[in-house]
């Protein structure tokens, strides 16, 4: 299934593709690298926090090894890309 792209380049996806999360202080997710996510209005009464902290690779990836080594990072890429 594939979400909808406005004239704007807006992402338009269908009610069934969101996935809503709510937590309580001290809660972590963790989510896919390719997962786009974005931040409803606050309808709480606390402040709301989130941070997406910055990860860099020590080399650049490579989605073809010879030897098939590949790195956590490569390996979801390459399933995200149809190659595993």
């Amino acid at each position: 299934m594939k979400t909808a792209l406005t004239a704007e380049g807006v992402l338009d996806p269908k009610e069934s593709q969101i996935a809503h999360l709510a937590g309580k202080a001290g809660d972590v997710a963790l989510m896919h690298p390719f997962l786009v996510h974005g931040f409803g209005a606050n309808q709480g009464q606390s402040i709301r926090f989130a941070c997406n902290p910055l990860v860099q690779l020590r080399d650049n990836a490579e989605t073809e090894r010879v030897d098939s080594n590949y790195s956590a990072v490569e390996l979801a890429l390459r399933r995200g890309i149809g190659l595993e």
